[in-house]
C-alpha cells in the first residue's frame, strides 16, 4: 500500500518498520533548550545518531512491535499539541515536529504521560545501553 509518495512502511526497506522491536524514547538538549519524543527501531541506531548531535537521553521504553511506540509516540504529540498547547521548540531540522521547548514542560511530566498511556507495554532501556 503506498501513502502519500512512500512506501508501505510494512515492507519497506528503510525507515520505521511497524512490525519490527522499536524503542519510544524522550530526550533533551540543553542548547537548544527542547525536548523530543520520538521511536527508532532497535536496529536503527537512531539514538545514538541524536546523542551524537547534542542530545541527551532521559528515558527510553522498548516494544517487541514497533506500531506499540508509534501509537504512543502519536498520543503525546497530540497531548502536546492539544491539551497543553505546545508548539514545536524550533522550526528547522531532524525531527523538529517532535520537539517542544523545555520552558514549557518538563522532562518529569512529559514520562508521566509515556507511563500512563504505555501501561506496562514496553520495557525501560537503561541508559548506557545506546553508549
Amino acid at each position: 500500500m503506498k501513502k502519500q509518495n512512500s512506501g508501505c512502511s510494512s515492507c519497506t526497506e528503510f525507515g520505521f518498520k511497524p512490525l519490527e522491536p522499536a524503542y519510544l524514547y524522550l530526550i533533551t538538549h540543553e542548547t537548544k533548550k527542547a525536548h523530543k519524543i520520538g521511536i527508532g527501531n532497535t536496529d536503527a541506531r537512531r539514538i545514538e545518531k541524536h546523542l551524537h548531535n547534542g542530545w541527551e537521553i532521559y528515558k527510553a521504553l522498548e516494544f517487541k512491535k514497533g506500531a506499540q511506540a508509534r501509537q504512543i509516540e502519536q498520543q503525546i504529540l497530540s497531548w502536546l499539541r492539544n491539551e497543553k498547547f505546545l508548539g514545536p521548540a524550533y522550526r528547522t531540522g531532524d525531527g523538529w515536529t517532535e520537539t517542544v521547548s523545555a520552558k514549557e514542560i518538563s522532562l518529569q511530566k512529559i514520562w508521566r504521560k509515556v507511563n500512563e498511556l504505555s501501561r506496562d507495554k514496553g520495557k525501560l532501556v537503561r541508559k548506557t545501553h545506546f553508549n
